[in-house]
């Protein structure tokens, strides 16, 4: 018996995860949405990620297709790094979700930016 559990060695168990992460992957997995979700999905990415490559943001953005698919590419000389891309896409939602109570324009469920 493994040290990892029952009679699978080290090396299977690691094969099984890696074909598990490819097949449910957002860039070239068969993974999707269901289409039961009203809304599109919002990705925010930096043309410049150093952890997530930009090519990813496309690969996505090709296989969902318009409908389930709402990008916003961020570009900006002075924060294009994935931490700093990430809070400000936080900071702006904050921010819009904010304003859009204030205005009275939030409804329960609403998730646009």
């Amino acid at each position: 018996m493994s040290a990892m559990g029952s009679g699978t060695s080290a090396p299977m168990k690691i094969t099984a995860l890696e074909q598990a992460l490819e097949k449910n992957s957002l860039t070239y997995g068969s993974w999707k949405p269901s289409g039961t979700y009203p809304h599109a999905y919002h990705f925010f990415h930096s043309t410049r990620d150093e952890v997530v490559p930009f090519c990813n943001y496309e690969s996505v953005k090709a296989a969902w297709g318009t409908n389930l698919f709402l990008g916003n590419p961020f570009e900006s000389s002075f924060c294009y790094l994935h931490l700093g891309t990430g809070a400000n896409f936080y900071v702006l939602r904050a921010i819009t979700f904010t304003e859009n109570i204030l205005k009275q324009k939030w409804t329960p469920g609403e998730t646009k930016l």
